[in-house]
C-alpha cells in the first residue's frame, strides 16, 4: 500500500487552472515574489501567487494539497481547517478518481483507484481493511467468522460417475493453531483422514498409514486395535477428489 501512495504522488502531482484571477489570496509584502498557498477553503485546490496575482488551480479528483508536497492522495493530508472539496467525478467501484476504498463485499477486500481505473487488492490473511485509516486491521471476531470461507474436502461419485454428495469443511474462526503453524481436525465421517488448518487460509488432508485411525483425544494416529472412536474407519464415507470441470453442465 506504501508503494502505490508513492505512485500516485509522483506520477499525478497534475492540477489543473481554474483561471480565477484575484488579489485577496496574496500577501501585499511578498508582491515581487513567486509562491504556492493553500485555498482557504478547499482542500484540493491552491492558489499560485505571482507578483501580487492569484490564480486558483484545483488537484485531480481524490488528491488534496500539501503546503510543502503539491497534491497528494486526499486521506495523507489534513483538511481539518479546509473542509470543502471539488464534487466526486469517480465511477463504479471508485467514489473518485483516484484513492483507496474498500471493496462492499468486505473480509479484506479493497481497490486502488487511478485515473478511475480501480486495481483490486486484498489485505493479508486475517487483517480487514479499515477505510477510516485507508489500512489493514486484525479482524474482529465476528468479522473473522464472516469471512472465513469454506473448503471443499472431496465429492463421492455414484456407479455412474457423477458426482453426489460433497464434504466441506470451514476451519475455526479462532484457531489457536496449537502446532506452531496449523491445527488438527476430524475427517467427517471418515477417521482414517484428518485435516490441517495451516496458519493464512490454507486446508489440506492427511491420511493415517494403514492400519491406524485419527483420534480426536491425542490430535495423531493411532492403532485402530486401540481406537475407542473409529473400528471401521474406511468403509465409512469413500474419499473420493473428483471435482467437476469448468465446463461440466453442473456449473451451468
Amino acid at each position: 500500500m506504501i508503494g502505490f501512495l508513492v505512485v500516485i504522488s509522483v506520477l499525478f502531482f497534475e492540477s489543473k487552472c481554474l483561471d480565477q484571477r484575484d488579489t485577496s489570496f496574496c500577501d501585499p509584502k511578498y508582491s515581487g515574489s513567486s509562491y504556492a498557498v493553500p485555498h482557504p477553503q478547499f482542500c484540493d485546490k491552491y492558489v499560485t501567487c505571482q507578483r501580487g496575482l492569484a490564480q486558483v488551480y484545483v488537484c485531480e479528483d481524490g488528491l488534496a494539497y500539501h503546503p510543502s508536497k503539491g497534491c497528494r492522495p486526499l486521506h495523507t493530508v489534513d483538511c481539518s481547517s479546509r473542509p470543502f472539496l471539488q464534487p466526486p467525478k469517480g465511477s463504479g467501484s471508485c467514489r473518485r478518481r483516484y484513492g483507496i476504498f474498500a471493496d462492499p463485499r468486505g473480509c479484506g477486500r479493497f481497490f486502488k483507484c487511478v485515473n478511475d481505473s480501480a486495481i483490486p487488492d486484498k489485505c493479508a490473511s486475517g487483517l480487514t481493511f479499515d477505510e477510516k485509516s485507508i489500512g489493514c486491521r486484525e479482524s474482529s471476531p465476528e468479522e473473522a467468522e464472516q469471512c472465513q470461507e469454506l473448503a471443499l474436502l472431496g465429492c463421492n461419485v455414484d456407479p455412474s460417475g457423477d458426482l453426489s454428495s460433497c464434504t466441506w469443511f470451514r476451519c475455526p474462526s479462532d484457531d489457536t493453531y496449537p502446532y506452531g503453524d496449523h491445527s488438527r481436525h476430524p475427517y467427517p465421517g471418515n477417521c482414517g483422514f484428518y485435516i490441517l488448518c495451516i496458519r493464512g487460509g490454507q486446508v489440506k488432508i492427511q491420511g493415517c498409514p494403514e492400519g491406524s485411525v485419527y483420534s480426536v483425544e491425542s490430535s495423531s494416529c493411532e492403532s485402530e486395535v486401540n481406537s475407542t472412536s473409529c473400528k471401521s474407519p474406511r468403509n465409512l464415507v469413500p474419499l473420493v477428489h473428483k471435482l467437476p470441470s469448468p465446463s461440466s453442465s453442473k456449473f451451468n
